[in-house]
């Protein structure tokens, strides 16, 4: 009896006196490809397809942060410039490409800010802070913000966070640029005696500048301390004797001094102060 044979290429039984296999079709002369031979042509093709996926999508995200620099730096070209509008819609084609972008978000919000849209800015800043509170540029614009508000209390906090939070370039300048400004702010509120404390710290770190120091002395004087006032224009004269504001300035000292100005009447805390 006539042993049954099986079907190379599918494994079905090919009946006694049959020739070839009646499940799979005629080869027409070609020869039948293996299992083994197709799966390593499947295997190919998928690599294959694989790397092709693979460097679309490099391309694409290489074309897409591309265009999202571009955007970015006609922005920073218009906001330099002055044009505020312009520059919020580069910056918000920047983010169409980036979603993501930190830097992007920032000068969007700075954008906004200098287009006198505060409140679609404050929303950003506040977003801003919330992913990155101890920034220091953040805290600041926050601090601007509530300046505008005459909230001594808000500004005076956001002042603080900036002036300890984190700079990227020129971190001890950045830091005594905020305190000037902070200084500036409160003295502009009446509040002199948290003016006071905030010149004292500052002129506790100053650099070797005596146009620094003479401003110092400047902002003591409006705070009614005549004595640092005074110390602060002599450390100015120290460094430059041709100081022409430190000369202006030591005089008013001197000639203020014995009138030292104290305060008899206690002040409201600052948390429940507005500058009027």
């Amino acid at each position: 009896m006539e042993e049954d044979r099986v079907c190379e290429r599918c494994g079905a039984a090919i009946p006694p006196g049959n020739e070839r296999c009646p499940v799979c079709p005629p080869s027409n002369g070609r020869s039948p490809l293996t299992r083994e031979t197709l799966l390593l042509v499947s295997l190919l093709m998928l690599v294959l397809m694989f790397t092709l996926t693979g460097f679309a999508t490099k391309v694409y995200h290489s074309n897409q942060r591309r265009q999202a620099e571009e955007w970015y730096r006609r922005g920073d070209v218009d906001l330099k410039a002055g044009r505020a509008s312009k520059a919020i819609a580069d910056f918000r084609n920047a983010l169409v490409h980036s979603r993501d972008n930190w830097l992007y978000r920032l000068r969007l919000a700075q954008a906004l800010l200098a287009a006198n849209q505060m409140e679609e800015a404050r929303a950003y800043f506040r977003t801003l802070w919330d992913r990155r509170p101890a920034d220091g540029t953040v805290n600041l614009e926050l601090a601007r913000l509530a300046v505008g508000d005459r909230n001594i209390a808000e500004a005076t906090r956001y002042f603080h966070n900036a002036i300890f939070g984190v700079w990227e370039e020129d971190p001890a300048g950045q830091r005594r640029r905020v305190r000037l400004e902070l200084c500036e702010f409160l003295l502009s509120c009446g509040a002199k005696s948290e003016a006071q404390a905030a010149l004292i710290q500052l002129a506790a770190d100053l650099p070797k500048d005596p146009r620094l120091y003479a401003r110092v002395g400047d902002l003591f004087l409006k705070a009614e301390d005549y004595s640092r006032a005074l110390d602060a224009f002599r450390q100015a004269l120290r460094l430059d004797r041709q100081q022409v504001t430190a000369l202006a300035g030591a005089g008013r000292g001197r000639a203020r001094r014995p009138s030292r100005w104290r305060t008899t009447n206690r002040r409201a805390p600052i948390s429940s102060r507005r500058c009027a």
